[in-house]
Protein backbone atom coordinates (compact mmCIF):
# COMPACT_ATOMS: atom_id res chain seq x y z
CA UNK A 1 0.00 0.00 0.00
CA UNK A 2 1.78 3.33 -1.06
CA UNK A 3 1.83 6.38 1.06
CA UNK A 4 2.00 9.51 0.03
CA UNK A 5 2.57 12.56 2.06
CA UNK A 6 -0.88 13.24 3.92
CA UNK A 7 -2.38 10.20 2.19
CA UNK A 8 -2.18 6.62 1.48
CA UNK A 9 -3.26 4.37 -1.86
CA UNK A 10 -3.38 1.13 -3.32
CA UNK A 11 -5.31 -1.42 -5.11
CA UNK A 12 -8.56 -2.45 -4.26
CA UNK A 13 -8.86 -6.54 -3.67
CA UNK A 14 -7.31 -7.23 -0.07
CA UNK A 15 -9.11 -3.82 1.11
CA UNK A 16 -12.37 -3.17 -0.20
CA UNK A 17 -14.16 0.41 -0.53
CA UNK A 18 -16.04 -0.53 2.61
CA UNK A 19 -13.36 -1.28 4.75
CA UNK A 20 -11.78 2.00 3.62
CA UNK A 21 -15.17 3.91 4.69
CA UNK A 22 -15.05 2.36 7.84
CA UNK A 23 -11.33 3.21 8.31
CA UNK A 24 -11.90 6.78 7.34
CA UNK A 25 -14.71 6.71 9.65
CA UNK A 26 -13.04 5.47 12.92
CA UNK A 27 -10.48 7.74 12.50
CA UNK A 28 -12.63 10.90 11.69
CA UNK A 29 -10.47 11.44 8.48
CA UNK A 30 -10.87 14.56 6.72
CA UNK A 31 -9.63 14.47 2.93
CA UNK A 32 -10.63 12.43 -0.69
CA UNK A 33 -11.21 9.43 -0.97
CA UNK A 34 -10.60 9.20 -4.94
CA UNK A 35 -10.78 5.67 -7.28
CA UNK A 36 -10.18 5.00 -10.25
CA UNK A 37 -10.99 2.36 -12.70
CA UNK A 38 -11.11 1.63 -16.17
CA UNK A 39 -10.14 5.23 -17.35
CA UNK A 40 -13.07 6.58 -14.80
CA UNK A 41 -13.12 8.31 -11.64
CA UNK A 42 -14.86 8.43 -8.39
CA UNK A 43 -15.03 10.91 -5.48
CA UNK A 44 -16.18 10.34 -1.77
CA UNK A 45 -15.43 13.53 0.14
CA UNK A 46 -15.08 13.04 3.83
CA UNK A 47 -15.02 15.49 7.19
CA UNK A 48 -14.57 13.99 10.46
CA UNK A 49 -15.10 10.72 9.29
CA UNK A 50 -18.81 11.35 7.89
CA UNK A 51 -18.73 11.28 4.03
CA UNK A 52 -20.30 15.19 3.05
CA UNK A 53 -20.21 14.43 -0.80
CA UNK A 54 -19.27 12.06 -3.56
CA UNK A 55 -18.95 11.82 -7.50
CA UNK A 56 -19.47 9.42 -9.51
CA UNK A 57 -18.61 8.69 -13.47
CA UNK A 58 -21.91 10.26 -14.46
CA UNK A 59 -21.06 13.65 -12.58
CA UNK A 60 -23.73 12.31 -10.12
CA UNK A 61 -23.19 14.16 -6.67
CA UNK A 62 -24.48 13.29 -3.13
CA UNK A 63 -25.86 10.02 -1.95
CA UNK A 64 -27.15 8.30 -5.53
CA UNK A 65 -22.83 9.05 -6.37
CA UNK A 66 -21.72 7.42 -2.66
CA UNK A 67 -24.14 4.61 -3.32
CA UNK A 68 -22.72 3.68 -6.49
CA UNK A 69 -18.63 4.48 -6.20
CA UNK A 70 -19.15 1.97 -3.02
CA UNK A 71 -19.78 -0.81 -5.66
CA UNK A 72 -17.11 -0.22 -7.32
CA UNK A 73 -14.74 -3.72 -6.56
CA UNK A 74 -11.96 -3.52 -8.34
CA UNK A 75 -9.60 -0.42 -9.34
CA UNK A 76 -7.41 2.07 -7.41
CA UNK A 77 -7.61 4.14 -4.83
CA UNK A 78 -5.60 6.75 -3.24
CA UNK A 79 -6.74 8.90 -0.33
CA UNK A 80 -5.68 12.12 0.62
CA UNK A 81 -5.77 14.52 3.47
CA UNK A 82 -7.20 18.16 2.91
CA UNK A 83 -9.50 20.68 4.27
CA UNK A 84 -13.09 20.35 3.15
CA UNK A 85 -14.44 22.03 0.61
CA UNK A 86 -17.74 22.32 -1.52
CA UNK A 87 -20.94 21.53 -1.06
CA UNK A 88 -22.40 19.82 2.06
CA UNK A 89 -24.70 17.15 -0.12
CA UNK A 90 -24.60 14.14 2.18
CA UNK A 91 -26.13 13.92 5.51
CA UNK A 92 -26.82 10.39 6.76
CA UNK A 93 -24.20 8.80 8.81
CA UNK A 94 -21.00 6.95 6.61
CA UNK A 95 -21.99 3.63 8.19
CA UNK A 96 -25.64 4.51 7.02
CA UNK A 97 -24.47 5.32 3.43
CA UNK A 98 -22.18 2.39 3.25
CA UNK A 99 -24.84 -0.31 4.61
CA UNK A 100 -26.94 1.68 1.74
CA UNK A 101 -25.24 0.73 -1.12
CA UNK A 102 -24.20 -2.91 0.14
CA UNK A 103 -28.30 -3.37 0.22
CA UNK A 104 -28.20 -2.46 -3.50
CA UNK A 105 -24.60 -4.36 -4.37
CA UNK A 106 -26.76 -7.69 -2.86
CA UNK A 107 -30.27 -6.58 -4.63
CA UNK A 108 -28.07 -6.19 -7.85
CA UNK A 109 -25.92 -9.81 -7.16
CA UNK A 110 -28.96 -11.20 -6.31
CA UNK A 111 -28.40 -12.64 -3.17
CA UNK A 112 -30.41 -12.22 -0.10
CA UNK A 113 -27.22 -11.50 2.30
CA UNK A 114 -24.12 -10.93 1.28
CA UNK A 115 -22.21 -7.62 1.38
CA UNK A 116 -24.68 -6.25 3.84
CA UNK A 117 -23.79 -9.19 6.37
CA UNK A 118 -20.04 -8.99 5.57
CA UNK A 119 -19.81 -5.48 6.26
CA UNK A 120 -21.60 -5.57 9.91
CA UNK A 121 -19.14 -8.52 10.72
CA UNK A 122 -15.89 -6.59 9.93
CA UNK A 123 -16.43 -3.82 11.47
CA UNK A 124 -14.25 -4.93 14.70
CA UNK A 125 -12.05 -5.94 12.38
CA UNK A 126 -11.12 -2.38 10.94
CA UNK A 127 -9.75 -1.82 14.60
CA UNK A 128 -6.69 -3.70 13.24
CA UNK A 129 -6.35 -1.08 10.54
CA UNK A 130 -6.49 1.79 12.55
CA UNK A 131 -2.77 1.44 13.53
CA UNK A 132 -1.86 1.57 9.95
CA UNK A 133 -3.78 4.60 9.36
CA UNK A 134 -2.32 6.43 12.87
CA UNK A 135 1.14 5.43 11.33
CA UNK A 136 0.43 7.47 8.23
CA UNK A 137 -0.72 10.34 9.50
CA UNK A 138 1.81 10.38 12.30
CA UNK A 139 4.43 10.57 9.23
CA UNK A 140 2.48 12.90 7.26
CA UNK A 141 2.33 15.35 10.22
CA UNK A 142 6.42 14.82 10.92
CA UNK A 143 6.95 15.69 7.19
CA UNK A 144 5.11 18.99 7.16
CA UNK A 145 6.43 20.29 10.13
CA UNK A 146 10.36 19.69 8.28
CA UNK A 147 10.62 22.79 6.74
CA UNK A 148 14.04 21.13 4.51
CA UNK A 149 11.34 18.94 2.58
CA UNK A 150 8.24 20.90 1.84
CA UNK A 151 7.66 20.16 -1.09
CA UNK A 152 7.76 16.16 -0.39
CA UNK A 153 4.96 16.65 2.00
CA UNK A 154 3.24 20.53 1.98
CA UNK A 155 3.34 20.16 -2.01
CA UNK A 156 1.26 17.05 -2.35
CA UNK A 157 -1.47 20.08 -1.27
CA UNK A 158 -1.66 21.75 -4.80
CA UNK A 159 -3.99 19.69 -6.31
CA UNK A 160 -6.20 22.65 -7.99
CA UNK A 161 -5.67 25.97 -9.69
CA UNK A 162 -6.57 28.37 -7.27
CA UNK A 163 -4.57 26.29 -5.05
CA UNK A 164 -1.41 28.10 -3.52
CA UNK A 165 1.60 27.95 -0.78
CA UNK A 166 3.26 30.56 0.51
CA UNK A 167 6.66 30.36 2.48
CA UNK A 168 8.39 33.30 4.44
CA UNK A 169 11.49 32.82 6.34
CA UNK A 170 10.17 33.23 10.42
CA UNK A 171 6.85 32.24 9.88
CA UNK A 172 5.04 29.00 9.22
CA UNK A 173 3.72 27.78 5.69
CA UNK A 174 0.70 29.06 4.56
CA UNK A 175 -1.71 27.50 2.20
CA UNK A 176 -5.10 28.65 0.12
CA UNK A 177 -7.18 26.44 -0.75
CA UNK A 178 -10.61 26.22 -1.99
CA UNK A 179 -10.60 30.12 -1.38
CA UNK A 180 -9.31 29.84 2.52
CA UNK A 181 -6.20 30.39 3.88
CA UNK A 182 -5.02 28.22 7.04
CA UNK A 183 -1.37 27.35 8.49
CA UNK A 184 -0.02 24.34 6.43
CA UNK A 185 2.88 23.90 9.35
CA UNK A 186 3.26 24.48 12.84
CA UNK A 187 6.94 25.37 12.53
CA UNK A 188 8.29 28.72 11.31
CA UNK A 189 10.86 28.30 8.48
CA UNK A 190 13.96 29.87 9.39
CA UNK A 191 16.13 32.46 7.16
CA UNK A 192 18.43 29.29 6.54
CA UNK A 193 15.80 27.07 5.39
CA UNK A 194 14.15 29.38 3.50
CA UNK A 195 17.08 29.86 1.35
CA UNK A 196 17.73 26.33 1.11
CA UNK A 197 14.19 25.98 -0.02
CA UNK A 198 14.48 28.63 -2.57
CA UNK A 199 17.92 27.39 -4.19
CA UNK A 200 15.96 23.91 -4.59
CA UNK A 201 12.75 25.51 -5.73
CA UNK A 202 14.62 28.33 -7.90
CA UNK A 203 17.75 26.44 -9.18
CA UNK A 204 19.83 28.99 -10.83
CA UNK A 205 17.80 31.99 -10.03
CA UNK A 206 19.84 35.00 -9.10
CA UNK A 207 19.03 37.24 -5.74
CA UNK A 208 16.39 39.80 -7.21
CA UNK A 209 14.81 37.77 -10.02
CA UNK A 210 11.67 38.41 -9.82
CA UNK A 211 9.96 36.31 -12.86
CA UNK A 212 7.63 33.14 -12.11
CA UNK A 213 9.67 29.92 -13.09
CA UNK A 214 8.16 26.80 -14.30
CA UNK A 215 9.67 23.58 -12.34
CA UNK A 216 8.59 19.72 -11.71
CA UNK A 217 9.58 19.57 -8.08
CA UNK A 218 8.47 16.86 -5.78
CA UNK A 219 6.52 15.04 -8.41
CA UNK A 220 4.68 18.43 -9.55
CA UNK A 221 4.63 21.09 -11.93
CA UNK A 222 4.37 23.91 -10.27
CA UNK A 223 5.03 27.99 -10.76
CA UNK A 224 7.32 29.63 -8.05
CA UNK A 225 7.03 33.57 -8.00
CA UNK A 226 9.51 35.21 -6.17
CA UNK A 227 8.00 38.27 -3.36
CA UNK A 228 10.04 40.64 -2.13
CA UNK A 229 13.65 40.38 -1.41
CA UNK A 230 16.09 39.47 1.12
CA UNK A 231 15.19 38.66 4.65
CA UNK A 232 11.47 39.55 3.43
CA UNK A 233 11.48 37.26 0.48
CA UNK A 234 8.67 35.08 0.41
CA UNK A 235 7.99 32.18 -2.37
CA UNK A 236 4.36 32.05 -3.56
CA UNK A 237 4.24 28.78 -5.32
CA UNK A 238 0.80 27.23 -7.33
CA UNK A 239 0.10 24.31 -9.44
CA UNK A 240 0.73 25.28 -13.26
CA UNK A 241 0.05 23.29 -16.68
CA UNK A 242 -3.07 21.68 -15.21
CA UNK A 243 -5.35 20.00 -17.74
CA UNK A 244 -7.56 23.23 -19.43
CA UNK A 245 -10.60 23.32 -18.16
CA UNK A 246 -13.59 21.21 -19.72
CA UNK A 247 -16.08 23.36 -21.94
CA UNK A 248 -18.58 20.73 -21.31
CA UNK A 249 -18.51 21.70 -17.92
CA UNK A 250 -19.94 24.99 -18.75
CA UNK A 251 -23.33 25.58 -17.49
CA UNK A 252 -25.73 28.23 -18.45
CA UNK A 253 -27.28 29.93 -21.19
CA UNK A 254 -25.55 27.90 -24.02
CA UNK A 255 -27.29 28.95 -27.18
CA UNK A 256 -26.33 32.78 -25.92
CA UNK A 257 -23.35 31.98 -25.82
CA UNK A 258 -22.34 29.64 -29.23
CA UNK A 259 -24.07 32.22 -30.90
CA UNK A 260 -21.46 34.64 -29.62
CA UNK A 261 -18.33 32.84 -30.45
CA UNK A 262 -20.05 31.48 -33.52
CA UNK A 263 -20.54 35.20 -34.96
CA UNK A 264 -17.31 36.63 -33.53
CA UNK A 265 -16.66 40.34 -32.31
CA UNK A 266 -15.48 40.87 -28.73
CA UNK A 267 -16.68 38.98 -26.17
CA UNK A 268 -15.73 40.02 -22.51
CA UNK A 269 -15.06 36.36 -20.22
CA UNK A 270 -14.98 38.15 -16.64
CA UNK A 271 -15.47 36.33 -13.24
CA UNK A 272 -15.26 37.98 -9.59
CA UNK A 273 -11.82 36.68 -8.86
CA UNK A 274 -8.96 36.28 -10.70
CA UNK A 275 -9.09 32.22 -10.45
CA UNK A 276 -13.05 32.26 -11.91
CA UNK A 277 -12.77 34.71 -14.72
CA UNK A 278 -9.04 32.38 -16.00
CA UNK A 279 -11.01 29.39 -15.45
CA UNK A 280 -14.08 30.69 -17.92
CA UNK A 281 -11.92 32.03 -20.04
CA UNK A 282 -9.75 29.09 -20.78
CA UNK A 283 -13.26 27.07 -21.27
CA UNK A 284 -14.61 29.40 -24.00
CA UNK A 285 -10.63 29.73 -25.96
CA UNK A 286 -11.17 25.42 -25.70
CA UNK A 287 -15.09 25.46 -27.26
CA UNK A 288 -14.04 28.40 -29.50
CA UNK A 289 -11.34 25.66 -30.80
CA UNK A 290 -14.23 23.73 -30.83
CA UNK A 291 -16.40 24.96 -32.84
CA UNK A 292 -14.03 26.88 -35.16
CA UNK A 293 -11.67 26.24 -37.59
CA UNK A 294 -9.45 28.45 -36.90
CA UNK A 295 -6.13 28.92 -34.99
CA UNK A 296 -6.58 29.94 -31.75
CA UNK A 297 -4.14 32.17 -29.64
CA UNK A 298 -3.70 32.37 -26.10
CA UNK A 299 -1.82 35.23 -25.05
CA UNK A 300 -1.07 35.19 -21.35
CA UNK A 301 1.91 34.91 -18.78
CA UNK A 302 0.15 32.69 -16.73
CA UNK A 303 1.37 29.18 -16.53
CA UNK A 304 -1.80 27.68 -14.57
CA UNK A 305 -3.44 26.25 -17.61
CA UNK A 306 -2.10 24.23 -21.05
CA UNK A 307 -2.98 24.88 -23.68
CA UNK A 308 -6.42 22.74 -24.91
CA UNK A 309 -6.26 20.68 -27.95
CA UNK A 310 -8.52 21.74 -30.97
CA UNK A 311 -8.80 23.63 -33.79
CA UNK A 312 -6.18 24.00 -36.19
CA UNK A 313 -3.88 25.22 -34.41
CA UNK A 314 -3.82 26.22 -30.27
CA UNK A 315 -0.87 27.85 -28.27
CA UNK A 316 -0.07 29.83 -25.80
CA UNK A 317 1.93 32.60 -26.58
CA UNK A 318 4.15 35.28 -24.17
CA UNK A 319 2.89 38.70 -23.98
CA UNK A 320 6.57 39.66 -24.86
CA UNK A 321 6.51 38.15 -28.32
CA UNK A 322 2.83 38.71 -29.44
CA UNK A 323 2.90 41.33 -31.80
CA UNK A 324 5.76 38.95 -33.79
CA UNK A 325 4.10 36.01 -33.36
CA UNK A 326 0.27 36.64 -34.00
CA UNK A 327 1.17 38.73 -36.97
CA UNK A 328 3.28 35.96 -38.74
CA UNK A 329 0.17 33.42 -37.50
CA UNK A 330 -2.96 35.98 -37.95
CA UNK A 331 -4.43 33.78 -35.38
CA UNK A 332 -8.77 33.53 -36.45
CA UNK A 333 -9.28 33.79 -32.19
CA UNK A 334 -7.13 35.62 -29.99
CA UNK A 335 -7.84 35.00 -26.45
CA UNK A 336 -6.34 37.68 -24.09
CA UNK A 337 -5.15 36.93 -19.97
CA UNK A 338 -5.84 40.07 -17.65
CA UNK A 339 -2.20 39.94 -17.68
CA UNK A 340 -2.03 40.46 -21.51
CA UNK A 341 -2.68 43.92 -21.21
CA UNK A 342 -2.29 44.68 -25.23
CA UNK A 343 -4.41 44.17 -28.52
CA UNK A 344 -1.84 42.44 -30.61
CA UNK A 345 -2.84 41.10 -34.24
CA UNK A 346 -6.58 41.15 -36.02
CA UNK A 347 -8.62 38.35 -35.51
CA UNK A 348 -12.13 37.78 -36.11
CA UNK A 349 -13.00 36.45 -32.21
CA UNK A 350 -11.36 37.75 -29.43
CA UNK A 351 -12.22 36.78 -26.22
CA UNK A 352 -10.67 39.03 -23.24
CA UNK A 353 -10.55 38.13 -19.41
CA UNK A 354 -11.80 40.85 -17.01
CA UNK A 355 -12.34 40.59 -13.16
CA UNK A 356 -15.36 42.10 -11.88
CA UNK A 357 -18.60 41.37 -10.17
CA UNK A 358 -21.30 42.07 -12.22
CA UNK A 359 -21.96 41.74 -16.49
CA UNK A 360 -22.64 45.55 -16.63
CA UNK A 361 -19.00 46.72 -15.12
CA UNK A 362 -17.49 44.41 -17.74
CA UNK A 363 -16.94 46.58 -20.56
CA UNK A 364 -15.40 48.94 -18.14
CA UNK A 365 -13.15 46.69 -16.26
CA UNK A 366 -12.03 45.83 -19.55
CA UNK A 367 -10.96 49.41 -20.87
CA UNK A 368 -9.29 49.81 -17.40
CA UNK A 369 -6.59 46.97 -17.56
CA UNK A 370 -5.87 48.44 -21.22
CA UNK A 371 -2.88 50.67 -21.62
CA UNK A 372 -3.86 54.19 -23.35
CA UNK A 373 -2.53 53.02 -26.04
CA UNK A 374 -4.89 50.07 -26.86
CA UNK A 375 -8.12 52.19 -25.97
CA UNK A 376 -8.62 53.65 -29.73
CA UNK A 377 -8.60 49.69 -31.09
CA UNK A 378 -11.15 48.23 -27.84
CA UNK A 379 -13.75 51.43 -28.65
CA UNK A 380 -12.92 50.12 -32.57
CA UNK A 381 -14.19 46.29 -31.70
CA UNK A 382 -16.80 47.95 -29.02
CA UNK A 383 -18.73 50.20 -32.18
CA UNK A 384 -17.93 47.13 -34.70
CA UNK A 385 -20.41 44.86 -33.52
CA UNK A 386 -22.47 43.63 -30.56
CA UNK A 387 -20.02 43.01 -27.28
CA UNK A 388 -20.82 39.38 -26.23
CA UNK A 389 -20.74 39.52 -22.21
CA UNK A 390 -19.93 36.19 -19.94
CA UNK A 391 -19.74 36.39 -16.40
CA UNK A 392 -18.53 32.99 -14.37
CA UNK A 393 -20.04 32.49 -10.37
CA UNK A 394 -17.33 31.93 -7.80
CA UNK A 395 -15.23 28.86 -8.25
CA UNK A 396 -16.70 25.73 -6.41
CA UNK A 397 -15.23 22.47 -5.29
CA UNK A 398 -16.52 20.13 -8.49
CA UNK A 399 -15.69 20.79 -12.39
CA UNK A 400 -18.83 23.08 -13.17
CA UNK A 401 -18.20 26.39 -14.61
CA UNK A 402 -22.04 28.16 -14.02
CA UNK A 403 -22.37 31.65 -15.81
CA UNK A 404 -24.79 34.11 -16.93
CA UNK A 405 -24.40 36.09 -20.41
CA UNK A 406 -25.98 38.47 -22.56
CA UNK A 407 -25.16 40.57 -26.06
CA UNK A 408 -24.96 44.59 -25.89
CA UNK A 409 -25.65 46.82 -29.03
CA UNK A 410 -23.13 48.02 -30.74
CA UNK A 411 -22.34 51.55 -29.58
CA UNK A 412 -22.64 53.25 -33.32
CA UNK A 413 -26.40 51.10 -33.22
CA UNK A 414 -26.70 53.57 -30.21
CA UNK A 415 -25.55 57.03 -31.52
CA UNK A 416 -27.44 56.23 -34.91
CA UNK A 417 -30.43 58.51 -33.76
CA UNK A 418 -28.28 61.21 -32.31
CA UNK A 419 -25.95 61.40 -35.66
CA UNK A 420 -29.16 61.34 -37.77
CA UNK A 421 -30.70 64.59 -36.04
CA UNK A 422 -27.37 65.85 -36.22
CA UNK A 423 -27.20 65.46 -39.76
CA UNK A 424 -30.70 67.17 -40.31
CA UNK A 425 -29.78 70.29 -38.07
CA UNK A 426 -31.41 72.36 -35.37
CA UNK A 427 -35.36 71.45 -35.35
CA UNK A 428 -37.63 74.23 -36.50
CA UNK A 429 -39.85 75.75 -33.60
CA UNK A 430 -44.05 75.33 -34.08
CA UNK A 431 -45.40 78.54 -35.24
CA UNK A 432 -47.92 80.17 -32.89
Amino acid sequence: MGAPAGGFGGELGTLSLFDLGQLLHLNRATGCLAVTRDGGRGYLFFQDGQIINALDDDRREGEEAACAVFGWREGRFEFRSEPPGGAHLIHESTTAIMLEAARRLDESDGAATGTTDRLRERQGAMEALREVFHQVTRDARVSAAAPHIPAGALLEALVAAGDALLFRPGAAARLLSDGRWGDATTTPLTAAEHAELRAWLLEDAEEGDRRTRVATRGGRTLAVTPLGAGATESLWVRPARLEPPDPDALEGPLDTLHAMLDRGGVVLAGGPSVESARRLLHALAALAARRRSATVALVTDDPTYRAPEGGDVVLHVHPAEAQFVLEALAPGVLALDVTARSLPGAASLVIAMVVAGDLATLPVRWRAALPAAAHAQAEALHEAGPVGLVLAEPVTADDRIAFIAQTTAPRATARAPRQARDAAGPASLPRG
